[in-house]
């Protein structure tokens, strides 16, 4: 299932990691703190756990954090204005590999 995630994070250092991260489990960014993916079940039950882990830690912050699930027909039938993100293509209709 595609999920979209969402952040307001005021700390520099820390929306760093969390953009970091989030990339690295294999999402695609739409905008600077918007991010979509179809993470498998494990990498996204680590993404969650990681992610409330690192925005807990900081006292009287106000840093916001959203997990949205999402359908692959929502996805199909987002509205650009502006120029979609390069691989957005492969997020709604990822290549098929054939292996023999």
């Amino acid at each position: 299932m595609p999920w979209i995630i969402a952040y307001d994070i005021e700390n520099d250092k820390l929306r760093t990691k969390a953009a970091n991260r989030i990339l690295e489990d294999g999402l695609i960014r739409l905008q600077k703190s918007v991010f979509v993916g179809d993470p498998k079940e494990s990498v996204l039950r680590d993404l969650m756990l990681w992610l409330e882990k690192n925005t807990e830690t900081v006292p009287g912050s106000s840093d916001q954090i959203i997990l949205l699930p999402c359908t692959q027909r929502q996805l199909e039938t987002a509205v650009f204005y502006g120029a979609p993100p390069a691989d957005w293509k492969e997020m709604l209709h990822p290549p098929n590999t054939l292996i023999i």
